[in-house]
């Protein structure tokens, strides 16, 4: 029986090639071609338009500012990390939340299920069940788990239990929410796939040429966010270790983030010169030119659930070299497909990379076993597809009263106040109740105090 499905996530694609929220397009694009309806409702952002339609896929943004180069809270480096960076863009989350919380349900009203990725988008689906009265189904990701762990366990299991479902990306943030005592029929693993006509192997001496590479260089790449959490100071920092090994080497860096300009300036201070390239990030079309263009496909984070950039290398038959964290071993093992080193280790990293660029046969190797090994772990679309359906059947089957209601409010005015008073309580509470956790991991209300309520006006209208 075919589905209809309202997805509600805080990042999707704004155009072509867009890599925010890729991997949530693919799984609905994985839905609909199984034979489903996928709506999805993301955050409005300056020069998206507000409704489209794309592969089959209904998307709808919600704008929470005005004008609308005021929407700043949710692409670019993430919520948190824009967050961080801005801390008057706190000012915008309570119009976000309602928002995006009523958008969604209004399209869930006319759904049979409502699914939330990231645990905010979850929470939201929670909270607005009086309207929508749908069975809700959240995805959870390796910085919910950061989110999560920074809670009490007993404030962190009663955030999770009213969920019908729970997928994780990972075993490793599987295991931890059933450590918080959740029971295990309603916490599962679905892994992200991988889109094999897109990422597959190629010949390197094409691509390199196709991209203006020298040929004879040894190449490490890295294609991601540049933000804290994924180590990309620490890359920079190896590759003193890797050049007295290999000194031919260079380390090319794709992508934006908050970190930009200071990797840069670390980069110029260690006298790297040529030998650290910074771009900005490409189309996802063009990635798989650039993976197999590379020696050497590295991924240094602090944490992680599954990174898409493991399993895009491993597809376009890549050596990678990464840091142990989070689901990372679930799809590298040492020595058959890659190598793993320990986190926030520069030197470590640096002359691991300088082991497999003076082993071309070695590391080519290595990188020639990954698609075996993704077609093992059966990571694709269509099966990510088949396991989410199999868990929306599940929570239909235990909410069958509940979706068969109709819901008290279709999306109205009432429902639009009694969906801002809520977020102003909860917000309340929550801000009451964990502000001192939130100035430790982010220090966000610490620097809104800092600043004054005249600056952080000035700063809001300066945005």
């Amino acid at each position: 029986m075919s589905l209809h499905i309202t997805m509600l996530t805080t990042g999707y694609p704004r155009f072509e090639g867009d890599l925010f929220g890729f991997f949530v397009a693919d799984l609905a694009r994985a839905l609909i071609q199984a034979g489903h309806r996928v709506e999805v409702v993301a955050p409005g952002h300056r020069g998206a338009p507000g409704r489209e339609e794309a592969d089959g896929i209904r998307v709808r943004r919600a704008a929470y500012a005005w004008p609308p180069g005021l929407m700043k809270l949710a692409y670019g480096g993430g919520l948190v990390p824009n967050l961080r960076a801005k801390p008057c863009l706190a000012a915008l989350l309570p119009q976000f939340l309602a928002a995006l919380g009523l958008s969604a349900a209004r399209q869930a009203a006319t759904a049979d299920i409502f699914h939330g990725q990231w645990v905010v988008s979850g929470w939201l689906g929670l909270a607005t069940r009086f309207i929508h009265n749908r069975p809700v189904v959240v995805t959870l990701r390796g910085s919910d788990l950061a989110l999560l762990r920074a809670l009490p366990p007993g404030p962190a299991r009663r955030l999770l239990q009213g969920f019908d479902q729970i997928t994780t990306v990972s075993q490793e943030i599987r295991e931890a929410i059933l450590s918080l005592g959740l029971p295990g029929e309603q916490v599962r693993l679905i892994p992200n796939g991988v889109d094999t006509a897109l990422f597959h192997p190629a010949d390197k001496a094409f691509c390199r040429s196709s991209l203006g590479l020298e040929q004879e260089a040894g190449i490490m790449l890295y294609a991601g966010r540049l933000s804290p959490e994924k180590g990309v100071l620490d890359l920079v920092r190896s590759v003193p270790a890797l050049a007295g090994e290999c000194p031919g080497a260079r380390l090319i860096i794709l992508g934006d983030g908050p970190l930009k300009e200071q990797l840069k300036a670390e980069a110029d201070s260690l006298g790297l010169g040529e030998r650290v390239e910074i771009r900005p990030a490409v189309l996802r079309r063009e990635l798989a030119a650039w993976y197999n263009a590379a020696d050497l496909v590295c991924l240094p984070s602090h944490r992680e659930g599954r990174p898409n950039t493991v399993l895009e290398a491993l597809a376009c038959g890549r050596p990678i070299l990464a840091t142990e964290v989070g689901g990372v071993p679930e799809l590298i093992e040492p020595g058959c497909n890659g190598l793993l080193v320990p986190p926030r280790d520069p030197e470590k990293f640096g002359l691991a990379a300088a082991v497999l660029l003076n082993d071309p046969p070695g590391a080519e190797a290595l990188g020639a076993k990954g698609p075996a090994s993704l077609e093992r772990l059966g990571l694709t679309w269509e099966k990510s597809a088949a396991l989410m359906e199999e868990t929306y059947r599940a929570a239909l089957e235990g909410r069958a009263a509940l979706a068969e209601k109709e819901p008290l409010f279709r999306g109205g005015r009432a429902s639009l106040w009694l969906l801002a008073g809520w977020t102003a309580l909860v917000g309340g509470v929550f801000l009451a109740r964990y502000g001192k956790i939130l100035d430790q991991g982010y220090g966000i209300t610490r620097r809104l105090a800092q600043e004054g309520l005249g600056s952080l006006l000035g700063r809001f209208l300066g945005l």
